[in-house]
């Protein structure tokens, strides 16, 4: 499910029980990927903008450029954001390789990653534990983290 606020996409939400070939655009979930919420020409081109993002990188393509996101509600939480697009699609990164990066510990990496609103966008799922896994979305060693590293991977 997508949510936007000032013309920005501010939350990406995904849905479990679709089929596994869904088409986003047919799906009308309410608050989700069919309904546009403030209803504006820059809201709908955005939804667009953001639909084709998800086709292309679920379909293994090139990525187009990101859609508008929300801001970061806090600094610390902008330069994770910053972090976390610089790894390349398919590789990995501790909690420990970004906390000494950005002058941090692995607990509040964890937790931010944890908030990110937007996941697959601003991807998340490419940080993993020291041990090689890891949570995704609030869940413990979800199979979800590691379907979104093999199918970069495979791109």
């Amino acid at each position: 499910m997508l949510r936007y606020e000032g013309g920005s996409l501010s939350a990406l939400e995904i849905v479990p029980g679709l089929p596994e070939h869904a088409d986003l655009h047919d799906h009308p979930v309410p608050g989700g990927l069919s309904q546009v919420e403030e209803g504006t020409t820059t809201c709908h081109h955005l939804h667009e903008q953001v639909v084709s993002w998800l086709d292309a990188y679920f379909e293994g393509g090139p990525l187009p450029e990101l859609p508008r996101l929300s801001p970061p509600v806090s600094a610390f939480q902008a330069r994770l954001r910053r972090a976390l697009l610089a790894i390349p699609p398919g590789q990995t990164r501790t909690y420990g390789d970004l906390a000494r990066q950005l002058g941090s510990s692995p607990r509040a990496v964890g937790q931010a990653c944890r908030a990110n609103p937007v996941p697959i966008l601003v991807p998340c799922h490419r940080v993993v534990s020291a041990r090689g896994d890891g949570g995704y979305m609030g869940q413990e060693h979800s199979p979800l983290k590691g379907w979104f590293l093999e199918h970069e991977r495979g791109r």
